[in-house]
């Protein structure tokens, strides 16, 4: 027999299958969901309550086994995201789950190659995604290539049309944790919405140091033209700003490569 609470048993499923998705797909799934159970036994009402309190009653139910449905934004479209993230284990291995010991290692050695990136940068070529000792002894080109495309296919990378790889939101959202812990001197963090930056704008005054995503800039300079820190008139010359990911410093100062970035 069918139960109101059997919505939110079956909604937690779908994200334990799922694992990432935007907050219009998860609603949708909820709502879903919904009609499911009620479908089952027309008895059975099951309300529709707010979002956030959704979340916080998944939450409740995830916690024992230290699992989170934690909210992002995509650092290039600005839109949230969710994802189910392991609050307790911080390593590759235990949190991409769905990848093989071969893959963790090639995994972790292009995280590290993509964060060391130099000038902020943040990516890196596909010449150096696949060069020794990234890529593992015993794999060969056309195997990481297309371990390389499984990455992306997967949500796990981000592939320019430059063929430059960085970290996609799916990352920075499920190995947060691991991120902060492994590279805690490496990593920027936006100053509006206070999360992880690896693309992104930051105030061309030396010792400033604050860095937004691009969507968050927009969205602050709507309200303001200053640095919120030092007051630098950003509108006098936009073009100052200095830039994080695959736009940064050293790819602008190419012509071609400080052109606006499109994603695959």
């Amino acid at each position: 027999m069918a139960d109101a609470s059997d919505a939110r048993k079956l909604f937690i499923q779908a994200i334990l299958l799922r694992r990432y998705m935007t907050t219009h797909l998860a609603q949708a799934l909820w709502h879903k969901c919904r009609e499911d159970v009620m479908a089952v036994d027309e008895s059975v009402f099951v309300q529709d309550i707010p979002w956030d309190e959704l979340v916080k009653e998944v939450n409740q139910s995830l916690n024992s086994f230290d699992l989170e449905f934690s909210r992002g934004h995509d650092e290039i479209t600005g839109v949230e995201m969710w994802a189910l993230v392991n609050r307790r284990d911080d390593e590759v291995a235990q949190v991409a789950s769905d990848l093989s010991p071969s893959e963790i290692t090639y995994f972790k050695a292009l995280v590290e190659e993509i964060i060391l990136a130099p000038d902020h940068a943040y990516s890196i070529s596909s010449i150096a995604a696949m060069r020794d000792p990234v890529k593992p002894a015993n794999m060969t080109k056309p195997g990481a290539e297309t371990v390389l495309a499984s990455f992306v296919a997967r949500g796990w990378l981000l592939k320019s049309r430059k063929g430059q790889y960085s970290l996609s939101a799916r990352s920075l959202l499920e190995l947060r944790s691991y991120l902060r812990k492994t590279y805690p001197d490496d990593l920027l963090e936006c100053q509006m919405c206070l999360e992880l930056l690896t693309k992104g704008v930051a105030c061309p005054t030396g010792p400033c140091g604050i860095w937004m995503h691009v969507p968050c800039y927009g969205q602050y300079q709507k309200r303001s033209g200053k640095c919120p820190w030092c007051q630098a008139d950003w509108s006098i010359a936009p073009e100052k700003l200095i830039c994080a990911g695959e736009r940064s410093t050293k790819a602008a100062n190419d012509d071609d490569e400080g052109e606006q970035t499109g994603y695959e």
